[in-house]
């Protein structure tokens, strides 16, 4: 199915196993009680390109982007977010075991503010 355009489609209960997914665009989606697990990234300093894509010995380490996304009330459980960067961000409620970051920030703000 490379190579291939979906536009209004119906993928409610489907299931998708072992998917090659790399250099996918999708825009205008509705994702409520959708579940990704498992999820890995090639463990490549940089992209290889050489095989066919979609075959096992091909590698695309380029960054998952999310834009203009709504993901309020996503729950992110036992994942690796090493290297994740926030940009222009609503961050209101967003907490980390709990702790609300925008508190932290605010804090930190702060401890910067006395200190000069």
């Amino acid at each position: 199915m490379r190579d291939t355009s979906f536009a209004h489609t119906n993928f409610v209960n489907s299931k998708w196993e072992h998917i090659y997914f790399s250099d996918v665009i999708i825009n205008m989606i509705q994702m409520g009680g959708t579940i990704f697990e498992n999820i890995v990234r090639p463990k490549a300093e940089k992209s290889q390109l050489i095989e066919e894509p979609g075959t096992g010995n091909w590698v695309n380490v380029e960054p998952v982007m999310f834009k203009n996304s709504d993901l309020s009330t996503a729950i992110f459980d036992s994942c690796n977010l090493t290297n994740v960067d926030l940009k222009n961000c609503n961050i209101d409620g967003l907490s980390i075991d709990g702790i609300l970051i925008k508190d932290l920030i605010d804090n930190y703000k702060n401890t910067k503010n006395e200190e000069r």
